[in-house]
């Protein structure tokens, strides 16, 4: 491939080139006849001139293939150009390299390979910061005179961009966004605005559920807590009723039982054994005893 060429000029031709085979465009070679595919290597020695590109191109390739279709020789190129310009295929663009896509229905996502060099403003986007984020994550800083941050959508093979104007001063979350594009295609820009609304109402949706589960995960916390608290008050109240329950009478015996001793009722002639009396304590008086 010719890498003299500019970024825009070789998307474009990368769809020409799908749209020539959709519509059954057929280059064969002029001297043998044999059939040639359509495909960047064509723009291995082309210069790209300042205007009417794609006529210029296949005026170039008329002087080694013949161009048909259905039989017949193509003679009129503008009109050929012009039927490719107002039907240009969806494509996308992967690793610096065009493809079909046939899944194109709501295709929107960030691209950072795309060239916005040539969009202008389309509009004034009222979405804060962190829903766009939501939407496409962080943007893209670059190095731009008039921007510092960017997000590259591929809106079905369509190329926009949503920037900042550095003229603002805002700070990151409090940035005011646009929203620029090649062309004003309504349908494609609403499908923008749809793509961002629905990531925003699911992430929403998400965070709902999950602090629903930790309102639940709370509660089922709090409750074995309270039944444990609950368990615990019975067991130490049971062991308390146990203690109470404890016969006192075993403790310090039954008051009924005590005995009181009556003096008067010991016998005079209760005989006294000596042997208990302490002789240390013993005086005798020798006056009194009878000799």
């Amino acid at each position: 491939m010719n890498m003299n060429l500019s970024d825009k000029f070789s998307t474009m031709m990368e769809k020409f080139f799908i749209w020539t085979e959709e519509n059954e465009y057929v280059l064969t070679d002029i001297v043998n006849g044999s059939k040639v595919e359509w495909n960047m290597n064509l723009l291995f020695d082309f210069k790209e001139p300042g205007r009417n590109k794609i006529e210029t191109f296949i005026k170039k390739l008329n002087k080694e293939y013949i161009l048909m279709k259905e039989s017949e020789k193509v003679l009129d190129i503008k009109l050929m150009v012009k039927n490719f310009k107002d039907n240009k295929p969806k494509i996308v663009k992967n690793n610096n390299k065009i493809v079909k896509n046939k899944n194109m229905v709501n295709s929107v996502f960030v691209d950072v390979s795309l060239d916005t060099s040539n969009t202008y403003n389309i509009d004034t986007l009222e979405y804060f910061t962190d829903e766009l984020i939501n939407a496409f994550g962080k943007p893209e800083k670059i190095k731009n005179e008039d921007s510092k941050y960017e997000w590259k959508l591929n809106v079905d093979g369509e190329i926009y961009s949503i920037y900042d104007w550095i003229e603002n001063k805002e700070k990151f979350e409090d940035i005011t966004w646009y929203l620029a594009g090649l062309n004003e295609d309504t349908d494609k820009i609403k499908k923008i605005y749809e793509f961002i609304d629905t990531k925003n109402k699911a992430q929403i949706e998400n965070t709902e559920v999950i602090n629903s589960d930790i309102e639940s995960e709370n509660t089922v916390i709090n409750t074995d807590i309270i039944n444990t608290d609950i368990i615990n008050t019975d067991i130490i109240n049971t062991d308390l009723e146990s203690e109470e329950s404890i016969d006192m009478n075993e403790l310090f015996g039954d008051e009924e039982d005590e005995k009181e001793i009556n003096l008067d009722n010991i016998d005079d002639d209760t005989d006294i054994n000596l042997d208990t009396i302490d002789e240390t304590n013993l005086e005798i008086d020798i006056d009194n005893i009878d000799f």
